[in-house]
């Protein structure tokens, strides 16, 4: 099989990634068709370049980031189509982050864009059945053409550490500070933790935006000496601080959107065999079990957080099985291959 990935996709993005190596490891042949291009210019290029390969592939994976470039794809090609979705971008930008208020045109057009990707794919990708649940109330998606396809991480990335020597508990999160991630109640957290001497927690990530720069401002009015706003790492770094972690947050906000994924700091701790603490959600129950593979307290709850911090603090033992039970999680069901193996079986079943 040879396919064609396509779109105006970030090749170093975690999914792209995981999507890509699981194919080649499968012994599927890949063609990039892509473009770092804006406006206009991505259509003519994607054209251009569509046009000398669009004999040399039997289905076309239009890759996650490709809203906007679907239709073209489904004009350049009969072929069947899939389309890796992954999120709604009308949820993301109107419900999550909030740029764009509901009912405003703008949010209509989001709407249009999601509704019509819909439309012209074959097979959507998404990576929970409460994303595939969304997809089908909103956008009267039939379930037929949904696809659960699980995140996974980059192994030649994130894996574990040979050995750690912290003097004290390192406790990490990493992420752009958006309101799903709930990055308040980490902050509220370490406020209450600030008598604990021997906890460090580190905010790896940052992004311009109003909901950042808030919890920006609530920790330099805090002043606490407990916790760290460490700005955006390469990727390499943020493994290395994964690796060196006691422990790994994960998404603790009440909206929505934060009840339907499962984030890939989640994955990647994982891979890297750390424990994982998280705000408790349908989407990750869907993967994960409570005090097996991994801890979940009340979401939007800076209290049960501080304790689930505390409990891991003073019982290592418990925290080194959780992570140890993870790691065979993923080991079994989230590597690359293992992902896409299931994705390749499932559409050669359902979808032919």
């Amino acid at each position: 099989m040879t396919i064609c990935f396509f779109g105006t996709y970030s090749p170093v993005y975690n999914r792209n990634v995981v999507l890509l190596k699981g194919l080649r490891k499968n012994g599927v042949k890949v063609i990039e068709c892509r473009t770092d291009k804006t406006g206009i210019g991505r259509y003519v290029d994607l054209f251009k370049k569509h046009l000398k390969i669009r004999k040399d592939y039997d289905l076309m994976v239009v890759a996650f980031g490709g809203w906007y470039v679907l239709p073209l794809a489904r004009i350049l090609t009969r072929k069947k189509i899939i389309f890796d979705a992954f999120f709604s971008i009308y949820d993301s930008k109107v419900f999550d982050k909030q740029t764009v208020q509901k009912g405003r045109l703008k949010a209509g057009f989001y709407y249009l864009v999601d509704w019509l990707d819909c439309r012209l794919a074959d097979i959507i990708l998404l990576d929970t059945n409460q994303h595939l649940n969304f997809y089908i109330k909103t956008f009267n998606v039939n379930k037929n053409k949904l696809l659960k396809v699980l995140v996974g991480a980059d192994e030649d990335v994130f894996y574990p550490a040979e050995n750690k020597d912290n003097r004290k508990f390192e406790v990490v999160f990493y992420g752009t500070l958006i309101p799903l991630q709930g990055v308040e109640y980490i902050v509220e957290a370490a406020k209450l933790l600030e008598n604990e001497e021997d906890i460090n927690i580190k905010l790896i990530g940052y992004k311009d935006r109003p909901y950042a720069n808030n919890i920006k401002k609530r920790i330099e009015d805090l002043k606490l000496s407990n916790l760290k706003l460490l700005g955006r790492l390469s990727e390499n770094d943020v493994a290395k601080e994964i690796r060196n972690a006691d422990l790994c947050l994960g998404i603790f906000g009440d909206n929505e959107k934060a009840n339907r994924v499962i984030p890939n700091k989640i994955y990647h701790s994982i891979a890297s065999k750390v424990p994982v603490v998280s705000g408790k959600t349908e989407a990750i129950r869907e993967l994960f079990t409570d005090n097996k593979n991994i801890l979940l307290c009340n979401r939007a709850d800076s209290e049960d957080l501080t304790e689930k911090i505390k409990y891991l603090k003073n019982n290592k033992d418990i925290g080194k099985e959780v992570a140890n039970n993870a790691y065979d999680l993923y080991m079994e069901k989230c590597r690359p291959e293992n992902i896409v193996k299931k994705m390749l079986n499932e559409i050669n079943e359902n979808f032919k």
